[in-house]
């Protein structure tokens, strides 16, 4: 077990970089959809506006 003490910071850096890397791929994924949503909203909203 001794031995094996070596290699718990690096497996907890490595947990630690994936969860970093998840959050920055669904951020990345996020503000895209957000942006595709922002695009949609302000068409919706011109169409809207030539009906009043």
């Amino acid at each position: 077990m001794a031995r094996y003490r070596r290699f718990i910071p690096a497996l907890f850096s490595i947990i630690i970089i994936s969860f970093v890397g998840k959050l920055w791929y669904d951020n990345a994924n996020l503000t895209e959809r957000n942006n595709r949503l922002r695009e949609q909203f302000l068409m919706a909203n011109e169409r809207n506006m030539k009906f009043t």
